[in-house]
């Protein structure tokens, strides 16, 4: 409690507590600078810094800006038609510099012509002149300065003729003529043969006439220049296969001469010591041995032709040796066959009998075509 003292008296002025009293009140406005330090310790907060980091794109999007650039006297939704437009345009700006370089590269594709390799190319020559050669009525060059003047004039011909209601056989048999008065002199009688028919003028017989004169001037010679090229064109190609088939018959010929030569030194290594080589004539005819057929294998062709020039010594020389060799057998049965067991002597016989007769040389045949190393 206060003490009474300390009470103003009346009439006077109480002494002067109000400065402290205003210090006292003035003291509670102290904390507020820590309230605001209070956000700073907030922001140490994690989540309220990625908050932040979230928004400021959005700061910078472009829709904003080109919104802000638009004239102030647009409405709401004019503003925001022209923000995409802006937008649109930003992004052509962005992609121009690529499309620009895409451009110049098509246009330097189209501008160089592009190439096949070497090997296509060749075959494509070669197909345009067997082409030209054998079917030169579908070539390009023939359709466009043959079939289409032909067509052309043959087309006003045929308009005339049918107008003049005659016989067309008739104006084409005097376009045959070749010489060119002749021709219009016989071009005017056929068109006029029907007397029924309505009369021509001048001018239509000159078409008639001028589109005759044309096919003997340029369209006619054009066509044989064209068939005589191909004739030619057909000759070279002719001369171009016979080459080629020269080549193919000389390398043949070298494969059957490489195997002649190897297949002879195997039969004289193998043969020579059995004396057949001593005959001067088989040995020419196995060296000059040469297969009919040379579309088989060389060395199968030239070892059959070779077969056939020595079968016939071998087997003659077989059954000489058989012979030979009987005789011997008969010598020495005549002498007597002193060790032979009792029981034998029938087998033995008949042993002898079946080996005693030639075979007309079908074994040595067979050991022939084991002794070369051939079937």
């Amino acid at each position: 409690m206060a003490k009474l003292s300390s009470l103003p008296k009346q009439g006077q002025q109480p002494a002067k507590p109000e400065p402290k009293q205003v210090q006292k009140a003035a003291e509670p406005a102290k904390p507020a600078p820590k309230q605001a330090d209070s956000p700073k310790e907030e922001s140490k907060n994690p989540w309220d810094v990625e908050a932040v980091s979230l928004d400021e794109p959005k700061a910078e999007q472009k829709p904003d800006e080109t919104q802000e650039q638009a004239p102030s006297d647009l409405k709401p939704e004019a503003k925001a038609k022209w923000g995409e437009l802006r937008k649109k345009a930003s992004e052509l700006d962005a992609i121009k510099p690529e499309y620009e370089a895409l451009k110049k590269k098509v246009q330097e594709m189209e501008s160089t012509p592009s190439k096949l390799p070497p090997e296509i190319e060749t075959e494509i020559t070669e197909l345009k002149k067997f082409k030209a050669a054998y079917d030169v009525e579908n070539t390009p060059e023939y359709e466009e300065s043959v079939m289409k003047p032909y067509e052309s004039n043959m087309q006003k011909i045929a308009e005339v003729v049918d107008y003049a209601q005659i016989d067309g056989d008739r104006v084409k048999e005097a376009m045959k003529e070749p010489n060119t008065l002749a021709r219009a002199r016989k071009i005017r009688e056929a068109l006029s043969s029907n007397p029924d028919g309505p009369e021509l003028t001048p001018e239509e017989v000159g078409i008639v006439i001028t589109a005759s004169n044309d096919l003997h001037s340029n369209v006619f010679p054009k066509d044989r220049e064209l068939r005589n090229k191909a004739l030619e064109i057909q000759n070279a190609l002719k001369g171009q296969q016979e080459t080629v088939s020269a080549k193919q018959r000389e390398a043949q010929e070298a494969a059957i001469g490489t195997a002649a030569t190897e297949l002879f030194g195997v039969m004289e290594a193998k043969l020579k010591p059995m004396g057949i080589f001593n005959d001067t004539a088989l040995v020419e005819a196995l060296k000059t041995a040469r297969p009919a057929d040379v579309a088989k294998e060389p060395m199968t062709a030239v070892g059959q032709a070779m077969a056939a020039k020595l079968v016939p010594v071998l087997v003659g020389k077989y059954n000489e040796l058989a012979v030979q060799l009987k005789e011997a057998k008969a010598a020495l049965k005549a002498r007597g066959e002193s060790g032979a067991i009792p029981g034998e002597t029938g087998r033995q016989t008949e042993t002898k009998k079946a080996a005693d007769e030639p075979d007309e040389g079908k074994s040595l045949l067979s050991g022939l075509s084991n002794f070369l190393g051939r079937r």
